[in-house]
């Protein structure tokens, strides 16, 4: 009878074991040497443009996308509400002078001065000549208008820009941003320096902000929706209340409750698996070295991908773990062969 060979029949146990740990110690050493000598970092991405495949003839629009998408994901909205406009407006007030100087917001504004309209007139000038509809571009037309509003008793610009912007097109595009947002705009007013409105016997005032890279991480515990909450339960007492709104919110509230969703089925998951093994084996062996096996296995996929390519997606991590499955089965196989089969006298064999 012909016999069977094996490669596996040319090495001992020994011996795998020898490549497995030179295997190892070379991916340690390896990583050791990036963080060390190559000085590199440790990052980890958990931006999800990142993921989308890379159109590179249109990096610019990308680029356009990414940044719009950015800001307006990032915008969160809190309204002081309280019967009395005083006291609404005082705590508005202290909540803005806790949260102004955090590292969880870009920005935050309450008080409404000129220096933002300041900021919208440079930038209005600056980019008048893009903002023309070609269409409608016609040089008398505009040199009457122009004429009209240097005339006027009242503008919305000033005039120190006149002699760079004679057709005083820097004007006529405030205008028009001015207009469009009366028209579509909130139903909020100035008063007191502040965006407010009464509305069912409530005063609102409006607390605008845009969440910093820092803040905007829902994954922390210590991102700017926490703080948010935290700063404004203190002041929730004597009729006053908060309104919160903005993607960010329900975000982090979808995130929370997925979290405690997956944390809980996890938990009883892994008990119950626990529970069985040791029903199955009577011993706790089994249980030790499988976890073993996936945690060496985990870590060294991690180690080897952060240094090789200087970085790793968080998905990219939680896709490669499902590969679990594989290390939990080959343990059980050897385990059950380990205890079931007694005609096995090595594990090798």
């Amino acid at each position: 009878m012909k016999k069977n060979y094996s490669i596996l029949n040319k090495f001992s146990a020994r011996d795998f074991f020898i490549v497995w740990l030179a295997f190892h110690f070379a991916v340690i050493l390896f990583f050791l040497f990036n963080l060390f000598v190559l000085k590199k970092s440790i990052k980890l991405d958990a931006d999800l443009f990142n993921m989308m495949p890379k159109n590179f003839s249109q990096v610019s629009i990308e680029k356009a996308e990414k940044k719009l998408s950015e800001n307006s994901g990032r915008n969160v909205f809190i309204l002081s509400a309280n019967k009395d406009f005083n006291f609404a407006k005082e705590n508005a007030e202290k909540i803005f002078e806790e949260l102004k100087g955090s590292l969880n917001f870009d920005s935050i504004v309450l008080f409404q001065d000129s220096e933002i309209f300041n900021k919208c007139e440079k930038f209005i000038f600056e980019n008048r000549f893009n903002l023309i509809e070609e269409k409608k571009f016609d040089a008398s037309s505009f040199s009457e208008k122009a004429l009209e509003k240097l005339y006027s008793p009242f503008t919305y610009t000033s005039l120190e820009y006149v002699d760079k912007d004679p057709f005083l097109l820097t004007e006529i595009e405030m205008e028009k941003y001015i207009s469009s947002i009366i028209s579509t705009g909130t139903s909020l007013s100035l008063k007191e320096n502040v965006l407010a409105r009464e509305l069912d016997g409530n005063w609102y005032v409006l607390i605008r902000g845009i969440l910093s890279k820092k803040g905007a991480a829902l994954a922390s515990k210590k991102n700017g929706i926490t703080e948010i909450f935290s700063v404004c339960s203190k002041y929730e007492k004597g009729g006053q209340r908060f309104v919160f709104s903005g993607t960010p919110f329900h975000s982090h509230k979808s995130s929370t409750s997925a979290s405690r969703e997956i944390t809980l089925i996890s938990l009883v998951s892994l008990a119950a698996v626990l529970v069985i093994l040791f029903f199955v084996f009577r011993s706790a062996v089994p249980v030790i070295f499988s976890l073993a096996s996936i945690s060496v296995s985990v870590l060294t996929a991690f180690v080897f991908t952060i240094s090789f390519f200087g970085k790793l997606h968080l998905l990219t991590l939680v896709f490669g773990t499902t590969l679990i499955g594989s290390c939990i089965d080959y343990s059980l196989h050897f385990f059950i062969n380990w205890k079931g089969n007694k005609s096995f006298t090595s594990g090798v064999e």
